[in-house]
């Protein structure tokens, strides 16, 4: 944590803005057309990447595998995660968000199949750097996609209704769905 908060401290100083009231961010957003499916799309990928992650440990421990194999595969998909959005800028430079967005959606689905027949540890925790490539586009794509699509005095609150479908909204259904089920 020190080193964090250090390394936070020696960042560049940001111009602050005023934020904008919500109401009329969201009105001005709401005649877009691409909000509210991509707000939906969103809260889908928030809700299963809730879920997944909440309940890979309980997967794991259910193949028999020792807790360090969950561990291993944590830090392999935020390692990748990390890298990836490091050259997310670059990425974002040749490819549309919208379709990167839509990748995530595919390389998340991908990982989650692989990670329902896979038993054995290390191909298990190898398949976990797609969570990287999943969350990392997923997340660049998002904020990007807010960004460009809002004016730049609700750009703010735009990309905090993102964030609020998909950390927000996304996993309250998501555990809503899971209780229900249990």
């Amino acid at each position: 944590f020190a080193v964090g908060a250090a390394l936070t401290l020696a960042l560049p100083a940001t111009r602050a803005s005023s934020p904008a009231r919500l109401g009329p961010a969201l009105h001005a957003l709401a005649g877009r057309p691409f909000l509210v499916p991509f707000l939906v799309a969103a809260t889908l990928h928030g809700a299963t990447q809730f879920t997944y992650d909440a309940l890979f440990g309980v997967h794991v421990a259910e193949l028999g595998l020792a807790s360090r194999w969950t561990g291993a595969a944590i830090v392999t998909g935020i390692v990748v995660e990390v890298a990836l959005m490091a050259f997310g800028r670059a990425l974002l430079g040749r490819v549309r968000p919208l379709h990167l967005f839509a990748a995530a959606a595919g390389v998340g689905a991908v990982r989650w199949l692989l990670t329902s027949i896979l038993v054995d540890p290390i191909p298990l925790v190898a398949v976990q750097a797609l969570h990287g490539v999943s969350f990392g586009l997923f997340w660049i794509a998002g904020v990007e996609t807010m960004r460009a699509r809002a004016d730049a005095s609700i750009r703010t609150s735009a990309q905090a209704l993102f964030a609020t479908c998909a950390f927000g909204v996304g996993p309250l259904l998501a555990s809503g769905l899971a209780a229900a089920l249990l």
